[in-house]
Parts: structure tokens; sequence; C-alpha cells
């Protein structure tokens, strides 16, 4: 009976991961043939720890005192659906209970945690064991069989509504121009500027324009609104559950708190915008490419690199590379134009102006 049941209790976590589609912890297909390997190089290994506590019950069950081996049944079903309780997705429960986000289909979903998948079926063989062998435990004690998942996941969402403030990044948008992004993040606190530079100091790879080249200036909004982030809606953010905006510019890397709802963008050029502007101004009349290069340098002549290299700002990429684009472009001209024409001479008058910063 022994060893059967040892056999079943090793199978089973395996045989629900694979029912339920599980990959493997370590990149496999699925975690059907990687949970049965009791190896450090697959995820069966989690499971040896409370697949031994199961090894302990069952060999020093019946040498045990009739009264404590009455309860070891109790024991184990209120640790299996413990366990169970534990991979309760908190946050999607919580939001549910405490904020304006109904979510799809039931709030109460398991986050597929194999190390505690483990833990509830080895307790759960654990109780089937001392339930065989063992006298059978008082009436009175199977109470707290159910208490188990409601303590777990009652002081988890407690925890959720009454502990620290909640702070959920909830993605990312797009401007009208291109390196205008907008973050938005949930969280349950009131305004307050410190707090909220705090947490962003807290991430520090999060939300800065200039340690990334997709972005210049950025609008970081949170809100008290969860449905608005989860509906990734911008409009949604005009109401008053917005809390503050965080203004960030990546040329002097400036972070403006604003409460409420802001503007980040308004009177703040991007790269390109400012190309743009500069190249209308910028009418040579020979040619659009001509103009382009002129406005390429008119921007760079203003442009100062910062101390940090490793810092990722357009404007700054964009001028350190003028003295190899200039190249091209005069190569390019010489074979549209000709090595005799204007536009050629203009750029070759232009070339002690291209040395900007490198």
């Amino acid at each position: 009976m022994r060893i059967a049941l040892l056999l079943a209790a090793w199978l089973t976590p395996a045989l629900i991961a694979g029912v339920l589609g599980w990959t493997g912890i370590w990149g496999t297909g699925s975690a059907l043939v990687e949970y049965l390997i009791p190896l450090p190089v697959a995820g069966g290994f989690l499971h040896v720890p409370s697949f031994a506590v199961l090894l302990g019950v069952v060999f020093s069950l019946g040498r045990r005192r009739a009264g404590i081996a009455r309860l070891v049944a109790v024991a184990a079903f209120a640790a299996c659906l413990g366990a169970l309780a534990a991979q309760v997705d908190v946050e999607r429960l919580g939001g549910w209970l405490f904020t304006d986000y109904q979510p799809h289909g039931s709030p109460l979903r398991l986050d597929g945690n194999p190390l505690l998948l483990f833990i509830a079926t080895d307790a759960f063989w654990a109780g089937v064991y001392a339930l065989a062998v063992a006298p059978s435990p008082p009436r009175v004690a199977w109470l707290a069989v159910p208490l188990a998942p409601l303590l777990v996941i009652g002081l988890a969402v407690i925890d959720y509504g009454t502990g620290a403030p909640v702070f959920t990044i909830g993605g990312s948008f797009q401007g009208a121009s291109r390196g205008q992004v907008t973050e938005v993040v949930y969280t349950n606190a009131p305004y307050d500027e410190q707090r909220l530079l705090q947490w962003l100091e807290s991430r520090p790879g999060f939300a800065r324009p200039w340690l990334t080249p997709n972005a210049e200036h950025v609008a970081l909004v949170f809100t008290n609104s969860l449905q608005a982030v989860k509906s990734r809606r911008l409009d949604a953010l005009s109401g008053p559950d917005t809390v503050a905006t965080l203004c960030l510019y990546e040329n002097d890397q400036r972070i403006e708190p604003h409460p409420g709802l802001r503007d980040c963008f308004a009177g703040h050029e991007t790269t390109l915008e400012a190309l743009q502007r500069l190249t209308a101004a910028q009418q040579t009349g020979l040619g659009d490419d001509i103009d382009q290069w002129a406005a390429r340098v008119a921007l760079c002549r203003t442009v100062e690199p910062p101390p940090e290299r490793y810092f990722d700002i357009e404007q700054v990429a964009l001028c350190r590379n003028m003295a190899r684009s200039f190249q091209r472009v005069l190569e390019r001209a010489v074979g549209r134009y000709g090595d005799e024409s204007d536009q050629v001479a203009y750029l070759r008058a232009m070339a002690g102006d291209y040395a900007v910063p490198r």
C-alpha cells in the first residue's frame, strides 16, 4: 500500500500540470515529463522536499501515539487546501474586491505555482494515508480544513486592501509624435508627491526616456481606476480618478510632478518635430535632401552631450553620427547631382559645421 501511494503521490502533480497544459520550469514544452525527473536540471527537483515530508509521514505514522496520529489527516487536508489557496491570484481578487475593476470570469484564479502544487498533492496523499491507517479525527477538528484556505486568502486580501500602497504598471501608449510615450500605473494611494517619486526611484529602469531609444518625453500617469488601466483607453484617464502625472524629459533628465492629468508634451519638441520645423526654415532651393541635412546641422549646433555616455538621448545619438552621415550624404549628392553641382558645393562649404559633439 505504501509503495502504491508514494508512486501515486509522485505522479499526481505531473499529471495535473500536463492536463492543465503547463510548460516546464526550465523552458521545456510540457511539465508532464519534467515534473517526473527528481534532478536539479528538471522541475521535479522542487518536488523532493514535500515528497520527503510525505515519506516521513507514511513511514512514521504507525509508530505515533493515537492522539497525534488521529490529527494527521486534518492537518494534511488543511495544508492541501491552504497550498491551493496560496496560489490564488491575490492581485486579481483584490482588484475585484477593492477597486472598480470587474474581471471577466471568476476573480478566483490560480497562478500555477509548481512548488505549491507539489505541497498540495503530497499533503492530499498524506491525508488519504492517515485516514486509512490512523484513528478517525474528532468531528470538531475537521473545522480546521475549510478554515485553512479561508485564512490564507483572507490574510492576503486584507494585506492587499489595507497594507502598503499598491502600484501596478498598466502598459504604455505611443503619442502623436515619435518619441512621445504615456506610461499608466494603477495605485490605490492618494496624491503624495514624495511617495510617487520614491516609488519611481525604486524602479530605476522604468519610464526613464534617457535610458531607451524609443522615448524622448514620457508622461507617467497614476490613476485610482484599475478599470481604466485594464481597458487600455487613454480617454478613461481624464476623470477625477487620475491621481498625478510625472513628466520626464530626456534632454535634461528632468522629472516634473503634477497633480491630476497633465499634458507633458505641449511645448516640448521631439527630435522629429524639431527637424521638421528646421527643415521648413532651411529653404536652400537645392532640394529636400539638402534642406534636411541643413536642418540636422542647425539642430546639432545646440546639442550638448551629457557626461554619462551610457545615456540614450535621441538628439545626442543623432549628432554623434554627423561625421559618418556627412560622408553618406555627400556621396549620394555626388551620385544624384554631379560632382560640380551647386548641391555638392553647398555641402562641402558646410563641411566644418558637421563636426558637432561626438
